[in-house]
């Protein structure tokens, strides 16, 4: 498509700038780019949303292994990680599926309250990522956290 301009003599070709860009634009692109299905194996996937930890509203999912026997402890976990960043405490159904629905909306770490934790004042914590597991002393989280830039 061109356009002759007679009164100049030029010659043009329209384009359109739109400048207009607004928060559902946003979180479309976020995800576009940030959900997939990730093949774990064979006969197992999982949806994961792959956003940057520091863009993700949720940061840590709190977990107990068991509600009746962790729940107390968990729910001190997480009054006192609420104080630093936006936490999320889920105790209804296994623990896989608790996990994978963290994967799925994008919350970067997931913190296993079980036995040990009552014991050693230790929690697993799980990366969303990678899934690799690795278990810290409660006293030393907060530090952890400001490590990988989450408060």
């Amino acid at each position: 498509m061109e356009y002759f301009d007679e009164t100049t003599k030029e010659k043009y070709i329209p384009y359109i700038i739109e400048s207009t860009y607004g928060l559902d634009r946003i979180i479309l692109a976020l995800l576009f780019e940030g959900l997939h299905v990730e093949q774990i194996s064979d006969t197992d996937s999982r949806i994961v949303f792959n956003i940057k930890p520091a863009l993700a509203p949720i940061k840590i999912n709190i977990l107990p292994l068991m509600k009746k026997k962790h729940a107390e402890k968990a729910r001190e976990l997480y009054a006192m990680l609420a104080k630093y960043c936006m936490v999320q405490y889920e105790e209804s159904g296994s623990i896989g599926k608790r996990y994978r629905r963290g994967d799925a909306i994008g919350i970067p770490y997931a913190i296993t309250v079980d036995d040990t934790t009552l014991e050693q004042d230790t929690v697993t914590v799980r990366d969303r990522d990678t899934m690799e597991q690795c278990v810290i002393p409660v006293s030393e989280f907060i530090s952890f956290l400001a490590e990988k830039s989450l408060i």
